[in-house]
């Protein structure tokens, strides 16, 4: 499947990743960034290795939640008959769940 990525998410990618890099430093900013890449890939491949988002179960679409770290989750839906997973949000998990 194809992957298409929304601007705001990659835009959450980039603060969490300021964010490790300022905490951290830079190695661990790219390690995030790494592994996000390489998890984007296995998304292509098994877009239903993620559970269904529990926090998102009544909205329109059917919402997935993989851990990619542990205070970073990728909110992906799957469009199945466009053949196309789009990730809508990288969701930092510290933050407050009614904000995601």
């Amino acid at each position: 499947m194809k992957i298409k990525t929304y601007p705001e998410a990659t835009q959450e990618l980039r603060k969490i990743a300021a964010f490790c890099k300022q905490q951290w430093g830079i190695e661990i900013a790219h390690r995030l960034i790494e592994t996000y890449q390489r998890n984007k890939k296995r998304l292509s491949s098994n877009p239903y290795m993620a559970p269904i988002e529990p926090l998102l179960a009544n909205r329109e679409y059917v919402y997935r939640g993989l851990v990619i770290h542990k205070y970073c989750k990728v909110i992906y839906r799957i469009d199945e008959t466009a053949g196309i997973i789009y990730i809508v949000d990288v969701w930092d998990t510290r933050r407050e769940p009614h904000k995601i």
